[in-house]
């Protein structure tokens, strides 16, 4: 719908940074300019009921519970979170935002968006060789931005052998 109005998202301002370190210097967006973009191309679509700037993260509340994050250091990758946030990082993150720890799999779940590589919106796929099997290694040995791509292959239900319990 957001492209009906506002062209290909293939030209939208999003691609804001490519992958960054932490580092204040490195960072090319600002929570202001991830805050803007996502009220452009993505607000008008999706019932939201509050929104929430901390530090370098940027939270989207939804009405069935669930949010979703960006932070100014990897504006591309999106945290999908199934209920509260702020209990998921209390939880498995020592209150921290992660892409990529350990609530990651559990009740948070990596998502990617990159208009400057072609990448639609969808579950984190970054580096895959594109092995099924390489992906839920990954997913079980610690790399678990790749946990998300494993529920999707198999069809968005959580597989028997998924390795991490879905929970808070």
């Amino acid at each position: 719908m957001s492209e009906s109005v506002n062209g290909d998202r293939k030209i939208w301002s999003s691609t804001f940074n490519t992958f960054s370190d932490d580092s204040d210097e490195a960072a090319t967006a600002t929570i202001d300019d991830i805050e803007n973009w996502f009220n452009t191309y993505l607000k008008p679509y999706m019932k939201v009921i509050k929104t929430e700037k901390e530090s370098k993260v940027f939270t989207v509340y939804f009405s069935d519970g669930s949010a979703m994050s960006y932070s100014s250091w990897t504006s591309e990758d999106v945290v999908f979170y199934v209920g509260n946030p702020k209990k998921c990082r209390d939880k498995y993150q020592n209150g921290v935002f992660s892409t990529t720890g350990n609530g990651s799999g559990r009740c948070s779940f990596l998502f990617r968006y990159s208009a400057n590589e072609n990448y639609d919106f969808g579950p984190y796929k970054l580096y895959w060789d594109g092995n099924p099997k390489s992906l839920s290694d990954k997913c079980k040995n610690g790399q678990r931005q790749y946990c998300t791509a494993v529920i999707q292959m198999n069809g968005w239900k959580i597989p028997d052998d998924y390795p991490w319990k879905v929970s808070y």
